[in-house]
């Protein structure tokens, strides 16, 4: 997989926060290539942005070709000279996944909580309804594939608190960080 560097005027090449922003693509589509994935690496602070997510729309690929995200965020940051095991942070950058959407609204609505200001957060170590959360959020295809990266490439290391919360740009999104440990 080459990295290129995005040159989409909303998502420029290097983001403050996220590091070097870079466009993955698939050539797997009647009407040519077309983003799979929009990925910022931040080498200093070990973590790993994700802008766009597409990776299911890529259904032409046979078996051992299809580009899953864990494997593209992963191979990202061995490329740019990280170890796997290094990995602190994957962030989800307004979630738009609609099975992610529906578990994070449900359990805003659950909690009472206003999904335009409240930050929520949930601990693996945690009990209760805030386990619960943590198990169903575990789930969602983000949580997914954070865990698959975590097996594929032997980080050592499982999501150990999850931050949903909403976008700075824009607060009617909500943005999903995965702190490993």
């Amino acid at each position: 997989m080459d990295l290129i560097a995005s040159d989409d005027e909303d998502y420029p090449v290097e983001d403050p926060k996220w590091g070097k922003v870079y466009t993955i693509g698939s050539d797997n589509y009647e009407k040519g290539n077309v983003l799979i994935d929009r990925i910022g690496i931040n080498t200093d602070s070990d973590s790993i942005a994700i802008f766009d997510a597409f990776n299911k729309d890529d259904k032409n690929q046979p078996l051992g070709q299809k580009l899953f995200l864990s494997d593209i965020i992963m191979s990202m940051f061995k490329q740019l000279g990280r170890n796997p095991t290094d990995l602190k942070l994957v962030h989800v950058d307004t979630v738009v996944n609609a099975e992610s959407k529906d578990v994070f609204n449900a359990i805003y609505a659950s909690l009472g909580k206003d999904r335009k200001t409240d930050v929520l957060t949930f601990r693996r170590s945690a009990t209760d309804a805030e386990k619960t959360n943590f198990n169903k959020i575990t789930n969602t295809p983000f949580g997914l594939a954070v865990d698959r990266a975590n097996q594929e490439f032997s980080t050592g290391k499982t999501a150990q608190l999850y931050t949903l919360g909403p976008n700075a740009k824009d607060p009617t999104n909500l943005d999903f960080d995965i702190l490993l440990g």
